[in-house]
């Protein structure tokens, strides 16, 4: 791997490493992970700070550095999904929960970014979190602050099997890290509204209702104003200028009175207002087919309603 001990990683406040085999730039997926080549030259223990010329001193500290960094077949195995090899590796013991790269970064961590979903649930079954030796769910970003809930949310194929994973996860994690906010100032949730992922929404605010709303109602962090902002907005309709009647037809004048009091061409009424004897407040008349032409609600009454005498307005009508 590179000296630096960790692969340079892209800022953008939502990305992720989940597939950086299909990223610009990135040719190797395995330059991701480095087996850690600064920490050979430290020891875990102040006590074994001794000379490393000493066979047993040295013996000693290698034996340390490969339980706790891990062999560089292991991080290819991770890299590269080989399922059965880590299976193979965890019942010798050359892989555990607490192994980490040079980046600081475990087994499950990776497996989750390169959505390795058959090795993020070996690890979590192989090594249940909150056991002794178990996976660590309150694992960090050293350098983007993320908490394995943020990592899920960047998962761009956000499987029936990552929803798994994520539940498994989140039922482990401690509370006050759901309000985890990474170093882009993001918590999760604020992922998860930015990418629409409506299962982890809809699953944090049924199932967890004190952490989302304590996740809702942060002022600075609010992630439902993240989902208004990338929702859709619906477009305002284009207005269009009804054309008008033709001069031929004069549907108003169709409803006035003609020379005897009569109004010949209206044939439905509607009565509005309280009644006063029988006599609604206020009456307007219209022609069934213009009226029943607008409203299918209309028409269906309309085909119930029995003509009636109107003797103030001399005329038949529904």
């Amino acid at each position: 791997g590179p000296p630096s001990g960790e692969a340079e990683e892209d800022e953008d406040p939502l990305g992720d490493t989940t597939d950086v085999t299909r990223r610009p730039g990135v040719e190797d997926p395995l330059l991701r992970t480095v087996p850690g080549t600064r920490r050979q030259r430290r020891p875990l223990d102040d006590s074994l700070s001794g000379s490393v010329a000493d066979p047993l001193s040295s013996s000693i500290l290698g034996s340390q550095y490969h339980a706790t960094a891990g062999s560089p077949e292991l991080w290819h195995a991770v890299h590269v999904g080989d399922l059965e090899a880590i299976k193979s590796l965890a019942a010798e013991g050359l892989c555990t929960a607490k192994m980490r790269d040079g980046s600081e970064h475990s087994v499950l961590w990776h497996a989750i970014a390169f959505n390795h979903v058959g090795i993020a649930t070996l690890m979590l079954e192989s090594f249940p979190p909150g056991t002794s030796g178990g996976v660590d769910v309150a694992e960090i970003h050293p350098r983007k602050g993320d908490t394995l809930l943020h990592l899920l949310c960047q998962t761009k194929s956000f499987s029936a099997d990552m929803a798994n994973l994520f539940k498994r996860i989140a039922v482990a994690m401690s509370p006050t890290l759901f309000q985890k906010v990474n170093y882009h100032g993001f918590t999760f949730m604020q992922v998860a509204a930015a990418s629409m992922n409506f299962w982890v929404l809809t699953y944090v605010l049924r199932n967890f209702p004190v952490q989302a709303k304590a996740l809702v109602c942060m002022p600075n962090h609010a992630p439902m104003k993240n989902l208004a902002e990338v929702v859709p907005q619906p477009s305002e309709p284009p207005f269009v200028v009804p054309e008008p009647f033709p001069e031929h037809f004069r549907v108003a004048d169709m409803l006035q009175q003609d020379d005897t009091g009569m109004v010949p061409y209206a044939d439905v009424a509607f009565d509005v207002g309280l009644d006063n004897a029988g006599v609604a407040a206020c009456r307007f008349l219209a022609h069934r087919i213009v009226v029943v032409s607008q409203s299918p609600v209309l028409f269906e009454a309309l085909e119930k309603c029995q003509m009636t005498e109107l003797p103030r307005e001399k005329t038949r009508a529904a």
